[in-house]
């Protein structure tokens, strides 16, 4: 399920990881560590 507390650019760019499991780790570090889209570039 989407989350309120992303943006559509999060979702974007999280469409870009074809591994389900590894998408989701991301989604979640995105939202616990309060990440832009430039900082999940960059992590990613």
């Amino acid at each position: 399920t989407l989350s309120g507390k992303l943006s559509w650019s999060h979702y974007c760019e999280l469409l870009s990881i074809e591994n389900i499991d590894e998408r989701n780790f991301y989604e979640k570090e995105c939202i616990n560590s309060n990440w832009s889209v430039r900082e999940l570039k960059r992590q990613k």
